[in-house]
């Protein structure tokens, strides 16, 4: 699966996230802050990396990487 640059930024932000926090979770404002992007922005990539499998999110909830998210560059 090919990823956009935009993508893979979003993916080793939540990974860097949930490490700093040690819950392995992230929030949609932690998400935004930390790219320097509207909340809005965040909510719409999340629906695409949710749609491919790569992160576990509800909306208001928390942002956590799946298996595939987590081992995405290793592939």
């Amino acid at each position: 699966m090919d990823l956009s640059y935009t993508e893979e930024n979003y993916l080793k932000t939540i990974f860097k996230i949930g490490l700093d926090n040690g819950s392995e979770e992230a929030g949609t404002n932690e998400l935004a802050v930390s790219l320097w992007v509207k909340p809005a922005s965040v909510n719409e990539m999340l629906k695409k990396l949710k749609a491919k499998k790569l992160v576990n999110y509800e909306k208001y909830g928390k942002i956590k990487l799946t298996r595939p998210g987590r081992n995405w560059p290793l592939r």
